[in-house]
């Protein structure tokens, strides 16, 4: 189809997308099919969220709006594949977009503090692209950042974001602890936090709460645990493994000390999330998901950036055998054909580790139909370059089976299930995986069709509705 199309920044999950079995889609009102796709950034703290508007056949970009009404400000937007939006992870009707990056460039991004009318920002690079976004996300959400290592009593200090909003500091002692109080008003959002000029890992953004607690060792510099208050009480534990690690925990101020690295008995893939034991305490795992295109999804299991241990890896009651890991880990990635989590349908495992300088990537996936053994995606172990783009996306569909070529029916959106405990009891079929000949294919398709019944496949997962999905255009 040739023409061009009007990119609709106001299309989000939940609004104004449908979804098939590639993803999902929208119609543009220039005509043409615009593809939308998710991702997290950074990725493992999942600070904000990126949407990325790609009109479908190469047709040319003309306008972008927001639910009708023009943006302003873009030029010579034929010459850009796709369009990017990024909104803070707090922003859950996607209300407020932070940042508009055209393409894939560095020197392109455009942010706005006149509502419509859009400016170049030549100065935004892959390096700064954090601290300008929590400084956009200062101003549109009143979200800020929390400076640990501010801890002097009845003092204030400026939000590490903005340089403008004051954020107050009460300081307590009790025998040896000592806690200091961050509180801005009635309720305080926070984006992120640091200690001093060092990004925390494992504590995530934080919508009105009434205050953020800190609790410090009276004799030594290291905080020790933090305390999120919001009609509930949250707790992070410092791991004292990793200097600027941080674990959700359960439980309060009797874990106090320092914790170690967590170790997870067995990490089931076949939940959205939950709450795990380690033995110590529960361990709150987030899970990540959204769509990379072609009718591929991807599950992320983290600790927000905190490391953790996992002994075996599992999908509901089937253990993934030849799945593991020395090391610990800052993620584990499923990759699925559609978005179910569904056994037959996971096709490659991910585990992201901890390199020398840089993250390590581990790849599995089977090796025939038949196998029910993972073992080492031949050109991983130990590499520090992940798959991702095209490169990804051809290694699921190499992985793909005729069996999880059926259409997704789901209106999923794209979610973060930060420690929601939802447990499969789906029945799932035996594990297979790998690839086969095309004869052997072909014969094996014509008999599921003639004698095996159709199965049905129960959704697992928290879903926001269930709908008719119209069939794209081509």
């Amino acid at each position: 189809m040739s023409g061009n199309v009007t990119i609709d920044i106001n299309n989000r999950p939940g609004g104004g997308v449908e979804k098939d079995d590639k993803g999902y889609y929208y119609e543009s009102d220039g005509g043409g099919i615009v593809n939308l796709t998710s991702a997290w950034y950074p990725e493992l703290e999942g600070t904000y969220r990126k949407l990325t508007h790609t009109p479908k056949n190469g047709q040319k970009i003309s306008t972008i709006n927001k639910g009708g009404t023009p943006q302003e400000g873009f030029t010579d937007l034929s010459s850009y594949s796709s369009v990017s939006v990024y909104y803070w992870s707090g922003d859950n009707g996607f209300s407020k977009p932070l940042l508009i990056q055209l393409g894939t460039g560095d020197n392109e991004c455009y942010t706005t503090t006149n509502g419509n009318n859009w400016g170049k920002d030549s100065g935004i690079t892959s390096g700064n692209l954090r601290e300008k976004l929590n400084k956009q996300n200062c101003g549109k959400n009143k979200a800020h950042v929390v400076d640990l290592s501010q801890k002097k009593n009845n003092h204030n200090y400026q939000c590490p974001g903005c340089q403008i909003q004051r954020i107050n500091v009460f300081y307590s002692s009790i025998a040896s602890i000592i806690s200091s109080t961050h509180s801005i008003g009635r309720s305080i959002s926070v984006t992120s936090f640091k200690n001093s000029d060092t990004w925390q890992r494992g504590l995530p953004s934080l919508k009105d709460v009434s205050t953020v607690m800190v609790y410090w060792n009276g004799y030594g510099n290291t905080p020790l645990i933090i305390a999120q208050q919001a009609g509930k009480q949250r707790f992070f534990r410092k791991n004292k493994d990793y200097v600027n690690s941080w674990i959700e925990v359960s439980t309060g101020q009797n874990d106090l000390p320092d914790g170690e690295t967590p170790t997870l008995a067995t990490l089931d893939l076949s939940r959205p999330a939950g709450t795990y034991n380690d033995g110590v305490g529960n361990i709150n795992v987030t899970v990540r998901n959204g769509s990379i295109g072609d009718g591929y999804w991807r599950y992320q299991y983290s600790l927000c950036g905190g490391l953790f241990k996992v002994t075996q890896v599992s999908h509901n009651n089937a253990l993934l055998t030849g799945v593991s890991s020395q090391d610990p880990l800052y993620s584990i990635s499923a990759y699925y054909y559609a978005d179910i989590l569904d056994l037959e349908k996971l096709l490659l495992i991910e585990l992201r580790s901890s390199g020398s300088s840089k993250y390590t990537y581990v790849y599995f996936h089977r090796s025939s139909k038949a196998a029910d053994e993972w073992s080492n995606y031949p050109e991983s172990g130990g590499e520090t370059t992940r798959l991702q783009g095209n490169d990804l996306t051809q290694k699921l569909k190499k992985e793909q089976l005729p069996d999880t070529r059926t259409n997704p029916s789901s209106t999923s959106e794209f979610k973060d299930h930060d420690s929601i405990s939802n447990k499969s009891t789906s029945p799932i079929g035996p594990a297979i995986g790998g690839t086969v000949s095309v004869l052997v294919a072909l014969v094996a398709m014509v008999l599921l069709v003639k004698f095996w019944p159709k199965i049905r496949t129960r959704f697992v997962g928290i879903w926001n509705g269930f709908g008719i999905h119209k069939k794209r255009k081509n």
